[in-house]
């Protein structure tokens, strides 16, 4: 369960002077303040698991600082999201990048309309590559745009996108999704404290994905292995008190289904509220835990909450949100330049993809006129794929898609197909009793060729790769 905090007050407040940077981590000059308080705390709930019905106000339990508190606000995933997408510019993400961007595109377009996604690079510098927006191709493109550079300044990352958030988007719940090796290059403005704090005050759950180091031999020095394990075990404790979660890509294996993981866990939330008893002076730390009043309702099931929030620190306010009237980001045409674009990004991908896994054999022969020729027979096992279902029909759209190149990477040409069908129920789980076969033949050019098989399942967003050398 996510829980993330907002205190709403009826307040008057004058400051002054006020002077303050808005992605400085140094403390602002305190001015002269006028409050009137009446305070609302709000809590956004995530269940990781499947409950027996539906949840209701009476299904939560929250406390503040060990002391039970009435519930007086509920309601399910009606707050809109603000998320951050940070992505580390160093080497060893680098490679990640093709990937990113495909992941990106499918797991975003699975948010609801109005949220909105914006983009963070940063190196030895913190960069801001998008403004909050509900266009998920604009990011998606921006991604593949990101280049490498040197330096891993860590927590300027986070406070700075934290405290974007907070500013502009202070009706929204707030996440950040970080994509890093949690290496940490350079000394940068801001320390672990302060990014932790910036966190906690801005009501942001921070998750991190985090990729496998390319730091090289001098990971085999001593004091970068000790500054290694002591950032990543910080970054950890940021996802655990903010409520999100840690992944690591060496056990996922898939950092798409990460990436919907996360948006899963985003978007199957519970905002509860209530008057704090006791709310203390401003800055003062509440811990803050939310149970079930009965473990039968949801058995099994994780509560994954927020540690706490600071009492007097501004967070997302619940409202009633009506989601602005936009044209559509997409049509079937963008769709399909947005799916060939994907399958172009995953052919350059360095690694293999294995979200949708196939089998190949490759046999030579020749054509009508006397043309050497490969053929490629593939075996893609149904189960993995995804169907659209109408009444009692079942769709499916595969693309598989061919690029071939000579030794030296010069590509030679490219094969594009299109599998697609509708079955009945019964046809549908008589085909799941044996893979799909397919068939295509590609020329040989040259004696020996480099062949890329890109298979796409358009209703998943899901790509499997296999790159090989013939004969």
């Amino acid at each position: 369960m996510k829980a993330f905090l907002t205190r709403r007050r009826s307040t008057i407040t004058i400051l002054i002077p006020l002077l303050f940077h808005p992605s400085s981590c140094w403390p602002a000059q305190e001015g002269f303040r006028i409050k009137i308080d009446v305070a609302l705390v709000t809590t956004d709930v995530t269940v990781i698991g499947t409950p027996v019905s539906e949840f209701q106000i009476n299904d939560f339990v929250v406390y503040d600082n060990n002391i039970r508190q009435e519930i007086t606000y509920f309601s399910r995933d009606q707050l809109p999201l603000a998320a951050a997408l940070v992505i580390d510019q160093s080497l060893s993400v680098q490679k990640y990048m093709p990937l990113l961007q495909i992941a990106a595109v499918s797991a975003l377009r699975r948010l609801k309309p109005e949220d909105q996604v914006a983009l963070f690079g940063f190196d030895a510098a913190v960069k801001k590559l998008s403004d909050l927006t509900e266009d998920r191709f604009l990011i998606a493109e921006k991604i593949g745009k990101i280049k490498n550079q040197m330096g891993t300044n860590i927590y300027d990352a986070i406070h700075d996108a934290a405290n974007y958030l907070k500013k502009k988007a202070p009706q929204r719940r707030r996440a950040i999704i970080l994509v890093s090796d949690n290496i940490r290059v350079g000394s940068g403005r801001c320390s672990p404290k302060k990014a932790r704090e910036e966190l906690l005050e801005s009501a942001t759950t921070l998750y991190s994905i985090r990729t496998p180091s390319d730091f090289g031999p001098a990971m085999y020095h001593e004091a970068n292995r000790r500054s290694f394990m002591e950032t990543d075990a910080e970054i950890k404790q940021m996802t655990f008190e903010t409520g999100g979660e840690l992944f690591d890509l060496r056990a996922e294996k898939s950092l798409q289904a990460v990436l919907e993981k996360i948006v899963s866990h985003l978007r199957l939330q519970y905002t509860i509220g209530f008057n704090p008893s006791k709310l203390g002076e401003d800055r003062n730390f509440h811990r803050l835990s939310v149970k079930l009043a009965r473990e039968d309702r949801c058995p099994g099931c994780q509560l994954v909450t927020r540690s706490g929030y600071y009492a007097g620190v501004s967070a997302p306010l619940p409202a009633v949100f009506t989601a602005p009237q936009s044209k559509p980001t997409s049509s079937p045409k963008s769709d399909l330049v947005l799916i060939h674009k994907n399958i172009i990004t995953a052919a350059s991908a360095a690694l293999e993809l294995s979200d949708l896994p196939f089998s190949v054999e490759t046999a030579k022969q020749e054509n009508s006129g006397n043309q050497a020729q490969i053929q490629l027979s593939l075996k893609i096992d149904l189960n993995q794929i995804s169907f659209k279902t109408s009444q009692t029909r079942h769709a499916c759209k595969i693309h598989v898609t061919v690029f071939y190149a000579d030794p030296r990477g010069r590509l030679l040409g490219s094969d594009w197909k299109i599998i697609e069908g509708q079955l009945t129920t019964e046809e549908l789980n008589q085909a799941m009793k044996a893979p799909i076969s397919f068939s295509t033949l590609i020329p040989l050019k040259v004696p020996s060729q480099i062949l890329k098989i890109v298979i796409y399942d358009e209703y998943s967003d899901r790509i499997g790769t296999k790159m090989f050398r013939y004969p």
